[in-house]
C-alpha cells in the first residue's frame, strides 16, 4: 500500500516537473417538459500547464539523494537510467522524445 502511494506521489511530482496538458469538459443540460434531460451545450477546453520550477528542483534533489552514483557500476547506472526513461515515458503518456547521441541522452517533451 505504501509503495503505491509513493509511486503516485512520484508520478504527480514528475508530471508537475515536466508540464502537462489539461482538458476540461463542461456540459449543460436542459430539462424537457416530459421530464427527461437533453444535452444543450458541451464546451471542451484544453490548457497547456508549463513545467513547475519547484517540482523540477524537488525531483532533482530526489534523484541525487537516491544513491551514490560514484559507487555504482556502469551496468547499475545504465539500469537506473533505463528505469528513469521508462518511467518518464509512462508519466508523459509517450509524449517524451529520447534522443541518444555520442554525448549522451537528450530528452524533449513533444507538444
Amino acid at each position: 500500500m505504501e509503495g503505491d502511494k509513493v509511486k503516485k506521489l512520484n508520478a504527480a511530482l514528475m508530471k508537475r516537473a515536466l508540464g502537462y496538458r489539461s482538458r476540461d469538459t463542461v456540459e449543460e443540460y436542459v430539462v424537457e417538459k416530459e421530464g427527461g434531460e437533453r444535452l444543450q451545450r458541451r464546451k471542451v477546453t484544453s490548457k497547456e500547464v508549463p513545467a513547475d520550477l519547484k517540482a523540477i528542483m524537488i525531483a532533482l534533489d530526489e534523484l541525487r539523494s537516491e544513491g551514490d552514483f560514484a559507487g555504482m557500476s556502469d551496468e547499475e547506472l545504465r539500469n537506473l537510467k533505463n528505469r528513469y526513461l521508462a518511467e518518464l515515458g509512462q508519466i508523459t503518456g509517450g509524449r517524451v522524445e529520447i534522443m541518444r547521441d555520442g554525448s549522451g541522452v537528450r530528452i524533449r517533451l513533444k507538444a
